[in-house]
């Protein structure tokens, strides 16, 4: 969404003024970096869950993708009503097929995995190990 944004405003960098558009970039950009911090932070503690969620989430993107080409390709008669159907009717049923996400925190076992997390990094251990054994 981000780099949809930056698209967007260097678009009507013109309407905006060169300083309003170097501030607006300089916002979208501090915006992206974070982004791109906490999903690195995220992907560090926590990497089954990470790696599920990643990939179901590029399928169902793929799937929605095809559907919308799909839907496409029917409205401008480049495929029949019935090669449309089937293969709306396949990329649904793939859409439902997706696994699901299976949520596994093997790291709140101890009180090390609590520690990596940093609003709790620091806390003394007696602490951590009732927060562990809370999960």
């Amino acid at each position: 969404m981000v780099y949809k944004g930056l698209k967007e405003i260097k678009k009507n960098e013109i309407l905006l003024g060169v300083e309003n558009f170097i501030e607006i970039r300089k916002i979208y950009q501090s915006r992206l970096l974070r982004t791109q911090l906490r999903l690195n932070n995220f992907k560090n503690l926590y990497p089954d869950f990470y790696k599920q969620y990643e990939y179901y989430l590029f399928q169902r993107v793929a799937l929605g993708c095809a559907l919308s080409l799909v839907d496409v390709e029917y409205e401008d008669n480049k495929i029949s009503a019935k090669v449309y159907r089937q293969l709306q009717k396949s990329l649904q049923m793939g859409l439902k097929q997706l696994p699901k996400i299976k949520i596994t925190l093997q790291s709140c076992k101890s009180d090390d995995g609590i520690n990596k997390v940093p609003l709790f990094a620091g806390l003394p251990g007696n602490y951590l190990k009732q927060l562990a054994s809370k999960c």
